[in-house]
């Protein structure tokens, strides 16, 4: 029997019509309001280089008392200034292969392609909530390191772990509270599935149905709940300190999202001499995107990849993040919990 193969039905084309237009549109850092797909970040990301900016308002200052009228013909009123600034932004140019050999014919069947296109949206979908996820570990550290204002931790300094160390009521509260008066503005909070666990057994978990799909979605005090083990621990060692873990709070279009167009989204290679000659085939596949945090700029201190583009752990430096904004502007709190 034939068996039909990469090599027989590759078309560029095609194969992109077999993915999801993109992978956010699929993930739940996106139906939460985490991320936002951005026009201009799209825009930006299709730029030359590696370094974009993403120029913003200020906000009008409030604090300034506005000007009383009168009936003086010299009294001239003085306009208050609106500003301009810019954060920083950077691009990331990402590939990955995925390879068979003919004698194993893991990719046979009548669509291979198709097979694949749902394999390769399914990956790009995880590492974008991996990088995601690295971005938020960044902006955590660069809030611990400098102004503070944004982090609430309520660990335990040892194994003693109370209900003040743990996720509850008061402790998000807490958290929320770094927000101060912009507090309504958290939409969702992303954690370990550790804390999601205290809050399941204390009953505080609400499942709403929605719209469209059949899984109900998980809520905490009206938040949607995203539940990812890929979340950090970032202290303790289970042995004399307990495990930290953190819970990041969010408001509506904490991180921008743009996507531009590789240079060659996809291509396929053909090795016939490998395997013994037994021929090898590899669909490669590429993404250049923009992830970025409202109100950051990436600073570049420290990229430690052998390419230009940021690695996982460039994204969680310090060093690589400074905040451009006052801290009630930024939809991003963090809450570091025992579980």
């Amino acid at each position: 029997m034939a068996q039909t193969t990469l090599s027989d039905v590759f078309i560029p084309e095609t194969f992109a019509s077999y993915q999801v237009e993109d992978p956010v549109i699929r993930s739940d850092i996106v139906t939460s309001g985490l991320m936002v797909a951005n026009p201009l970040l799209n825009e930006l990301a299709n730029t030359p280089g590696r370094i974009t900016t993403v120029p913003f308002w200020r906000q009008i200052d409030s604090t300034i008392e506005p000007n009383y009228s009168n009936d003086v013909f010299t009294d001239i009123a003085d306009p208050q200034k609106v500003t301009a600034d810019e954060m920083v932004a950077r691009i990331s140019d990402l590939n990955e292969g995925f390879s068979s050999s003919d004698l194993v014919g893991a990719l046979a069947g009548p669509e291979p392609l198709k097979f694949v296109g749902a394999h390769i949206d399914q990956y790009w979908t995880e590492q974008l909530q991996r990088r995601l996820v690295a971005t938020a570990i960044g902006v955590y550290n660069d809030d611990v390191a400098t102004t503070h204002d944004m982090t609430k931790d309520v660990s335990s300094a040892d194994m003693t772990v109370a209900a003040g160390n743990k996720l509850n009521n008061t402790t998000f509260i807490q958290g929320a509270m770094t927000f101060g008066d912009q507090l309504q503005k958290i939409t969702a909070i992303a954690m370990h599935s550790v804390p999601f666990s205290t809050l399941l057994q204390a009953d505080q978990i609400v499942y709403i149905k929605p719209s469209t799909g059949s899984l109900d979605i998980p809520t905490y005090l009206g938040k949607r709940v995203i539940v990812d083990d890929g979340m950090p621990i970032v202290g303790g060692n289970g042995t004399t300190v307990a495990f930290k873990y953190l819970c990041i709070l969010f408001g509506q279009g904490a991180f921008g999202y743009g996507a531009g167009q590789a240079k060659v989204p996809s291509e396929f290679k053909r090795d016939p001499e490998r395997g013994n000659g037994g021929g090898f085939e590899t669909l490669w596949s590429r993404k250049r995107w923009v992830i970025h945090p409202f109100g950051y700029s990436f600073t570049s201190t420290t990229i430690t990849g052998p390419g230009l583009s940021p690695t996982w752990a460039d994204l969680k430096l310090a060093t690589n993040w400074e905040r451009k904004l006052g801290r009630k502007n930024v939809p991003l709190a963090f809450l570091v919990v025992n579980g």
